[in-house]
């Protein structure tokens, strides 16, 4: 654990052009051995460095992202894996999966992931029934009521805000009950006025239900996606990462959900160019027949 922390240091020294390595560090970094996820925040310039681990076709490979604002500035990792990342980028739909533990596994097309469903749902139940590593609420779920779930005819639901902590526009586009298999919006900006305008989002279904919820760059469902499943009996927050809550208040209606406060902090892993905020066109939510198995 200490090496990775020295080598972690390391990089934070090299990159030190963007500031100082002594007093910038502000208390908010995650560093834990259970997660795939590191991160560490410097204070004058914003600076987020985020270590990487992912999964390709059964192999690891490593990187770390240098992010300034909704930037990615800077990548390190070796040669191998700057290859795999090349060969990804000229693919025109690959996909990332992110599991409940934050770990994420790349698939080249919508196709092979939907092919694997089956062993990604029990991978991740596996994974998150040994999930122990949970942050606080605060901050991180929504308290505004535009955001509040609508269980009135429907089994789920998902939330776009154009800010960040979930503030300015809201839209909502709903899951009603008597979908047959899935919800899909091919372009955000004829009903919901969101196209490429996403900063925040948050997204619900009821307890008994589980929903694959694929977001794309482009419209009718193109170019890279992003991919995770929303538990209808448990809460996860995506900050550069997916982490379980350790709280969950009375509820009318039991639910779950996934709850990310701000893109800026999740790398679109298509280039060493932006993040995932204001790239989102076209969603997809599909219900899920086969439930978590412990």
């Amino acid at each position: 654990m200490m090496e990775f922390i020295n080598r972690y240091l390391f990089w934070v020294c090299i990159i030190g052009g963007l500031t100082s390595c002594s007093n910038e560090f502000i208390d908010s970094a995650s560093l834990d051995e259970s997660s795939s996820i590191t991160t560490k925040a410097l204070t004058k310039s914003y600076t987020i460095l985020q270590y990487e681990s992912f999964i390709y076709k059964g192999s690891s490979y490593e990187v770390t992202y240098s992010i300034v604002g909704d930037s990615v500035v800077n990548m390190i990792a070796d040669e191998d894996t700057k290859s795999l990342l090349s060969y990804l980028n000229s693919l025109s739909g690959w996909g990332t999966f992110i599991y409940a533990d934050g770990s994420v596994e790349y698939f080249d097309n919508e196709g092979e992931l939907m092919a694997n469903l089956d062993a990604i749902v029990d991978k991740n139940s596996k994974i998150d029934a040994n999930f122990i590593d949970q942050v606080s609420s605060r901050g991180f779920v929504p308290e505004n009521d535009a955001c509040a779930p609508d269980w009135n005819g429907n089994i789920g639901s998902l939330y776009l805000c154009d800010d960040d902590g979930y503030s300015g526009k809201v839209r909502h586009i709903f899951y009603p009950s008597t979908s047959p298999d899935s919800v899909a919006v091919p372009h955000l900006k004829p009903t919901y006025e969101m196209n490429d305008k996403t900063t925040a989002f948050c997204a619900y279904v009821r307890s008994g239900y589980y929903m694959l919820l694929n977001m794309y760059e482009d419209d009718n469902y193109r170019g890279s996606f992003i991919s995770q499943i929303v538990d209808g009996t448990k809460d996860y927050v995506m900050d550069r990462g997916l982490f379980s809550l350790n709280t969950r208040e009375a509820r009318d209606v039991e639910f779950g959900g996934v709850f990310c406060p701000n893109l800026k902090k999740v790398v679109l892993r298509r280039d060493v160019s932006k993040t995932w905020n204001d790239r989102i066109t076209s969603i997809k939510m599909k219900r899920i027949s086969k439930p978590f198995a412990p």
